[in-house]
């Protein structure tokens, strides 16, 4: 794992084999994981470890996948397989991440059905948990259990909400958390970032259901319902489209999809009744279904919580398609970003 500037020079390297990095803090900790190969049939999940450490490379903290299982299956939750995509300090000092989950499920929409009968299929899903400053368990939410919504045809289930573009996962393929069921899984929701909220909540990106969620954490008391979705066939109205940055795609496809970094910006400050919520707009499903000569996009939405409203006020042409990671914008782009 290594750090470049723009021009593709080193700046820093991790000393250790790390697979993942996840957040930098101000002094120069972060957070990395550590995966082996996965060996199909044979799950060790405490082989999987989650760790803080400094630019030099000193361990501060760690655990594992086990470990955190462990305490999860004490307090009547689902074990997890691995760590994914995310770890962060929050503002007290615990550790929010996300851990995957496989469960072998019944479920028409997600596996099909023969003679009218759900098939049963490997479904790997998303844990969203919070460790105390000391990594142990503090409060957790389940797509799987907790992923209840109410819309204007009443209550769902977000597993009845299969991957958009139908991804799976094979053993040990690039971007897949380990699982050990089946020799291919449907990977269902592929959540990729979390952030705390000014009220206490959570917000989390499942890039696969083009989806970014607010969920029930109540400041840990809560019981992780599904408040609101935003995104294409989501609970939000798009009031308007702004000019500012590039109109490309939008008069068929102005929401994201496949996103990465949802979140609010600006310390959640509200501005006459909206926050400023930023995102990068990968357009998988935008550039599978729409255009498919199009690039990703930035964008900054001015959302309205308590009305479901949201405004496209910045839509910024990438100039390059990333079907899968985060491209940092050019300092052009940036500029656009921050007006």
């Amino acid at each position: 794992m290594a750090a470049t500037d723009l021009a593709g020079n080193y700046l820093w390297y991790a000393p250790q084999v790390l697979n993942f990095v996840s957040r930098t803090k101000t002094g120069g900790k972060l957070f990395a994981i550590q995966t082996p190969p996965i060996v199909p049939g044979n799950p060790q999940p405490y082989a999987q470890q989650m760790l803080e450490i400094d630019l030099v490379g000193n361990q501060l903290i760690d655990t594992n996948a086990e470990i955190v299982s462990e305490q999860l299956a004490a307090h009547g939750k689902y074990p997890i397989t691995a760590f994914s995509h995310e770890a962060r300090r929050l503002p007290n000092g615990d550790i929010l991440l996300i851990g995957a989950e496989e469960r072998l499920i019944a479920n028409a929409n997600q596996c099909g059905s023969t003679g009218g009968i759900p098939n049963t299929c490997d479904v790997l899903g998303d844990e969203v948990i919070v460790l105390n400053s000391n990594m142990q368990y503090k409060w957790s939410w389940d797509g799987f259990d907790n992923g209840t919504y109410t819309d204007s045809t009443g209550k769902h289930q977000l597993v009845d909400d299969k991957a958009v573009l139908g991804e799976t996962c094979v053993t040990n393929q690039g971007g897949c958390p380990a699982f050990y069921l089946a020799p291919v899984a449907n990977d269902w929701t592929h959540s990729n970032s979390t952030t705390l909220t000014a009220d206490g909540n959570i917000i989390v990106s499942s890039r696969h259901l083009d989806w970014t969620i607010k969920v029930n954490c109540g400041h840990g008391a809560g019981d992780g319902h599904i408040m609101w979705r935003m995104g294409l066939n989501g609970d939000f109205a798009l009031t308007t489209i702004g000019t500012t940055g590039s109109n490309l795609d939008l008069a068929t496809f102005p929401w994201f999809s496949h996103q990465h970094d949802a979140q609010f910006a600006l310390n959640d400050q509200i501005v006459d009744g909206v926050q400023i919520f930023a995102v990068y707009d990968d357009g998988d499903t935008r550039i599978a279904k729409v255009d498919p000569s199009g690039n990703s996009r930035g964008q900054i939405y001015a959302v309205n919580q308590p009305a479901l409203e949201a405004n496209l006020n910045v839509n910024a042409d990438l100039m390059v398609y990333s079907y899968a990671l985060r491209r940092r914008p050019g300092a052009s782009e940036r500029q656009l970003l921050l007006r």
